[in-house]
C-alpha cells in the first residue's frame, strides 16, 4: 500500500539495496528498487519491466488484475492471496505464463528462474500473447449476450 513507502525504503536500504520512489520524482535508473506508489500508472510501468509481481497477493489484500502485466506480456507471479481473480489465476498458471508463490522462498526461486533465463521469458511472452487473442472481442461478446438478454425481458428487439 501506499502509505507504507517509506517503510519499505528503509526495508530496502537495510539490505543494501538502493531505492527510489515515483511520488519523490526520482527516476529508476541506476537504483535496484523502483517504489511506484502513484496512482493509476502501474499498468505503463509493466511495458519496461521483465517481470511482474502482483503486489497485494503475499497479504490478505487480493492483489492486482495480473492479466494487466500479461497483456505486455510479462511473467507474473503473485502469492497466496490473489482471491479476487480466481478464473484468471486458474487459466494463467495452466496456460504457463504465471505462477503461484505461497511463500517468499518460491518467490525468490521463480524470481530468480525468470530472471536467469531470457529464454523462458520469451516462451512467456508468446504464451501471453496467445493467450490475450483467445481472449480478443471478450467485452462485444459479453455486451451482445446482455443486450440479448435485456431485449429478451423487455419485450423489444434489436
Amino acid at each position: 500500500q501506499v502509505r507504507r513507502v517509506d517503510r519499505i525504503a528503509a526495508l530496502c536500504r537495510e539490505t543494501g539495496l538502493s531505492v527510489a520512489a515515483r511520488s519523490a520524482g526520482e527516476s529508476a535508473s541506476g537504483h535496484a528498487v523502483y517504489i511506484l506508489d502513484t496512482m493509476g500508472e502501474l499498468k505503463d510501468f509493466y511495458a519496461v519491466a521483465d517481470i511482474a509481481f502482483i503486489g497485494g497477493s503475499l497479504v490478505a489484500l487480493g492483489g492486482h488484475n495480473p492479466l494487466e502485466a500479461v497483456a505486455h506480456e510479462k511473467p507474473v507471479v503473485w502469492g497466496p492471496h490473489l482471491f479476487n481473480f480466481p478464473d484468471i489465476e486458474r487459466e494463467l498458471v495452466e496456460s504457463g505464463c504465471g505462477r503461484r508463490a505461497a511463500t517468499p522462498k518460491e518467490l525468490k526461486d521463480v524470481l530468480d528462474e525468470w530472471l536467469g533465463s531470457p529464454g523462458e521469458r520469451e516462451r512467456i511472452r508468446g504464451v501471453s500473447r496467445a493467450l490475450m487473442a483467445r481472449h480478443a472481442g471478450s467485452s462485444r461478446k459479453l455486451a451482445g449476450i446482455l443486450l440479448g438478454q435485456l431485449c429478451a425481458g423487455s419485450g423489444s428487439h434489436v
